[in-house]
This record gives C-alpha cells, structure tokens and sequence, in this order.
C-alpha cells in the first residue's frame, strides 16, 4: 500500500483510509525511505500494531543493501 498520496504525505481521511486497508490486508510491516518523512508511516505503524523498516535504495553499496533489503523482506514475509 502506498502512503503518499499524489507524491504528498496523507491527510487526515487518507491516513484513515491507508489504516482500514492495512488492517483488512492484515499488514504489519511498513518500509520507508531513509531520505523521507517517516511520520505517517510511524502513525500508521502504532495504529496497526506494526513496525516501520527503513529500506535504502540509494546505499553506496549497491550489493551489500540488495542482501539487506532481501533479508529485511524475508523477515517481514515469514511467519
């Protein structure tokens, strides 16, 4: 699901909106970028009982992160 809505961090009704659909699809995990605002996702997060994870994809290491991102997924993924 994504949070921004036409490039923008989600109003009030958006916020509800993004909390009913995660709580339908049973989602726990929310990733985010490290170089945006991670507000909404935290609100969300607190409000789902969920966890926020920072995925970098403009790391130095192209390699080491691909590992990173695959095994923070992978985490998230497994029961």
């Amino acid at each position: 699901i994504s949070i921004e809505v036409s490039g923008k961090a989600p109003g009030a009704r958006q916020l509800v909106r993004i909390i009913d659909r995660a709580r339908a699809e049973g989602i726990r995990v929310i990733f985010v970028q490290p170089q945006f605002d991670q507000r909404a996702a935290e609100r969300i997060a607190a409000a789902i009982g969920g966890v926020v994870i920072p995925l970098d994809p403009l790391a130095y290491d192209y390699i080491a992160n691909m590992e990173t991102v695959a095994a923070e997924i992978r985490k998230a993924i497994e029961p």
